[in-house]
C-alpha cells in the first residue's frame, strides 16, 4: 500500500477499526502518506485511540511499513507524527478485557497504548504479528 486511500480501504474492509470517525480516518492516513519514503510501502494498517503518551492522546492512523511504524493524526491546525523504526521494537501485547481491546506497542524508549472497543476485528492480532514475524527475517 503506498496511498492514504488504500490504507483507509484496508482498514475498512478488514475492519481494523471503529473509534475513529470516518471523515477523520482518511485526514489520519493522508499524514501518514505524506512521510512515506519512496523505499518503503505499507504492510500493515489499522486505527485506533493513542492513551499511553500524554503528548499524543487521541485517534491515529497507524501503517507498518517495511522499516518502521509510522502514526499521523490530522488536527483542525496543523498534525502530528510520530515514526518508530522496527530494530527498536521489543514486544506487541494485545489484551480484551470487558469493553477495550488493547495494542501495546513496547520500544526501547517508550510504549504505545492503542486503544478500541472489543468490537474490532480480533484477526488484528494474528495480522499484525504474521506481518512483523515476516519483516523480522
Amino acid at each position: 500500500m503506498r496511498t492514504a486511500k488504500e490504507m483507509y480501504d484496508f482498514v475498512i474492509d478488514n475492519g481494523y477499526v471503529n473509534r475513529v470517525p470516518k471523515r477523520w480516518l482518511k485526514k489520519h492516513f493522508e499524514v501518514v502518506e505524506q512521510r512515506l519514503r519512496s523505499d518503503e510501502d505499507v504492510m500493515f494498517a489499522f486505527a485506533g485511540c493513542n492513551v499511553g503518551d500524554l503528548d499524543m492522546v487521541g485517534n491515529f492512523a497507524y501503517a507498518i511499513t517495511t522499516k518502521r511504524i509510522l502514526m499521523g493524526k490530522k488536527k483542525i491546525i496543523g498534525e502530528v507524527t510520530k515514526s518508530i523504526l522496527l530494530e527498536h521494537l521489543n514486544d506487541v501485547t494485545f489484551k480484551k478485557d470487558f469493553n477495550f481491546y488493547t495494542i501495546t506497542i513496547d520500544t526501547i524508549k517508550e510504549k504505545l497504548v492503542i486503544r478500541n472497543n472489543r468490537k474490532i476485528n480480533p484477526n488484528i492480532e494474528l495480522e499484525m504479528q504474521d506481518v512483523l514475524l515476516k519483516l523480522n527475517k
